[in-house]
């Protein structure tokens, strides 16, 4: 294996970029040695999870907003494809933070659907080991009932509870899709 003395950059993205090719293609040698002081493997590999672990909240955020903004819209089928992302791409509900919102419906909405997506998770065949992110817990009910989904699959149904705590009503087997 050819050795690989790595020393500081300008462009940090750029470096871990290439120590991570290196890594994957096995030119680096997981000897201490073979690197500046400054920048250990462990250091990079530290680094790395951390900005894939940021990565992943953000993502989970930003489909969470989207998958909100479809419910509301009453766009099922768009708002069932977020979903299956969700699943296919592992992400996790306790690690999504608060969002920004100030508008109480798309809060309450949101800790629904995470809620929802922890316990349809948890379900065979899926049998994960998914936790609602804790500030689910202190989001509370709208003032009036909203029915997130069309009068004809409401009539005669029980609700989902995590959705009709906070007065958001959507069918009892609400995203068992996945």
């Amino acid at each position: 294996m050819k050795e690989t003395r790595i020393t500081p950059s300008k462009n940090s993205e750029t470096k871990r970029a290439r120590l991570l090719a290196e890594l994957a293609i096995g030119e680096i040698q997981a000897d201490k040695g073979q690197f500046a002081e400054d920048y250990s493997l462990e250091k990079l590999i530290r680094e790395l999870n951390e900005e894939a672990q940021h990565n992943r909240q953000l993502r989970a955020s930003d489909l969470l907003d989207e998958m909100t903004s479809y419910l509301l819209s009453g766009n099922e089928i768009a708002f069932s494809d977020l979903v299956l992302d969700w699943y296919r791409e592992g992400l996790e509900c306790c690690s999504v933070p608060r969002p920004k919102d100030s508008d109480h419906l798309r809060l309450a909405i949101k800790a629904s659907l995470l809620e929802r997506l922890a316990e349809v998770l948890n379900l065979p065949p899926h049998n994960g080991n998914q936790i609602p992110a804790p500030w689910c817990e202190g989001i509370g009910a709208l003032d009036k009932p909203l029915k997130l989904q069309s009068e004809r699959l409401l009539e005669g149904e029980d609700y989902c509870a995590a959705f009709q705590k906070r007065n958001l009503i959507a069918v009892s087997n609400f995203m068992c899709f996945i």
